[in-house]
């Protein structure tokens, strides 16, 4: 069966909005061209111009102001202004920009941001267990309860690295038998870091979900302060493995460990390194630098290159080591401590804006919120019926916007008021995604 991952955060908040829109307990101030204008909406504008202003305006002189803005409004109306293309696109524009700050939890943020930094000075020694993310709520909850049970047993005695093996999904079980090895912040998705860090060194996590990836189990082996990042330079020979072919070359990988071997010697013996390599080295991508790799941090390498670069002392030279690719000597060129707050800041910055599994984690803490401050819930049936719908479709577009707008479906309710899928559809002009890989 196919897996999809469909926003319905994007549909919650929608939801969220038409509950705001609804809150009661705001006076009408005047009516102008039959429109009422809640007392809220003076305020703000009048608040909002004085801040603006070098000198404050009293309230009764913004007053006559706000009538005739108010007045200018009502006649572009009747002018039919309102409906130009020009006109929806810029005050869409405007409604966007003004909404923005109101549709997220910037609570939420600022305490992940926070624990992103914290996690920063440290690293985490983790083993994993992975099974899909299933298709839909009740298969996920299938997947959790599943790992629950083969938690019990490594709890009861059985041994984490053949239950890995034997039941864990990810690809490379068979050469790391569950163990990922040291991890760093801002290098996996947000969920699976949390877990990471959170988990006390020694014991395993509770199941959880990271969607889309899949359902989890994490074991804390060890933890240590962050090392911080090193620059290299090395020479590659290849074992004769190629980018599609999992057997090595026998002769050439023993070939490379002759000429590696070889290699070691004159460097240590006080050839210049960086000729050494531009001649000799066969990683593309640093041979022509001289075998410069610049500075990498925890988990960036695989474990044998990385463990080795961080041994070193600066300027010294490695024996020869195997990792997958083949044969490589390592050249510690420099170390420096863990990454400046800059640095962090910016990579933080970036990370919120591109990692799916935290943005869903912020919308739904945004969600909850809302949901308790208007007394409000989702309606399951409506919103499993709103995914079917995307399901067929195989995104969300105008087309699936016209059917749910067309036969409005009840998504939520908020106190005493029913919100359906019509007036969510209303809350996301424009938008469209796809239903992707995955399950939310």
């Amino acid at each position: 069966m196919k897996k999809i991952l469909i926003p319905a955060m994007m549909l919650a908040v929608g939801a969220a909005a038409v509950a705001v829109a609804a809150a009661p307990g705001d006076p009408v101030l005047m009516t102008v061209n039959g429109k009422d204008v809640p007392v809220s909406e003076f305020i703000y504008l009048y608040e909002k111009n004085n801040q603006q202003q070098q000198e404050s305006q009293s309230v009764d002189q913004y007053l006559d102001m706000f009538i005739n803005y108010k007045l200018k409004v009502a006649a572009a109306e009747d002018a039919g202004v309102d409906t130009t293309a020009e006109f929806l696109k810029e005050y869409n524009g405007y409604a966007n920009d003004l909404a923005a700050p109101y549709m997220h939890d910037t609570e939420a943020e600022e305490a992940v941001i926070a624990n992103i930094k914290a996690n920063s000075a440290r690293n985490v020694k983790v083993s994993h267990i992975m099974l899909p993310p299933g298709n839909n709520s009740e298969e996920t909850r299938q997947y959790l309860a599943m790992l629950d049970t083969i938690r019990t047993q490594i709890l009861d005695g059985a041994d984490f690295s053949e239950m890995a093996l034997k039941y864990s999904e990810d690809p490379s079980k068979v050469q790391n038998l569950g163990s990922m090895g040291w991890i760093t912040v801002n290098r996996l998705p947000y969920p699976f870091e949390k877990v990471a860090f959170e988990t006390p060194v020694g014991t395993i996590s509770e199941p959880f979900l990271d969607a889309p990836f899949g359902t989890h189990i994490i074991r804390v082996e060890d933890e240590r302060p962050d090392p911080g990042e090193v620059k290299v330079a090395h020479i590659l020979k290849l074992n004769g493995r190629g980018p599609r072919r999992s057997v090595i070359d026998a002769s050439k990988d023993s070939l490379s460990r002759v000429q590696i071997d070889s290699l070691y010697q004159l460097a240590i013996n006080g050839a210049d390194f960086f000729e050494l390599a531009r001649e000799n080295s066969e990683d593309p991508g640093s041979a022509e630098n001289g075998g410069v790799i610049d500075f990498f941090g925890v988990g960036r390498m695989v474990p044998e290159f990385e463990q080795t670069a961080f041994a070193l002392k600066d300027g010294e030279i490695s024996e020869p080591i195997k990792t997958e690719y083949g044969y490589h000597i390592i050249k510690r060129l420099e170390g420096r401590p863990h990454v400046d707050e800059e640095t962090l800041d910016l990579t933080i910055q970036q990370r919120m804006a591109r990692d799916h599994g935290l943005s869903n984690m912020l919308a739904k803490s945004f969600n909850d919120k809302n949901r308790a401050r208007f007394n409000a819930r989702l309606l399951s049936d409506g919103t499993e019926q709103v995914k079917e719908i995307i399901i067929q479709a195989g995104k969300y577009d105008s087309a699936v916007a016209a059917i749910l707008t067309a036969t409005p479906i009840k998504l939520a309710q908020a106190g005493d008021r029913v919100i359906t899928s019509a007036q969510v559809v209303a809350q996301m002009p424009g938008q469209t995604f796809d239903a992707l890989p995955g399950y939310n």
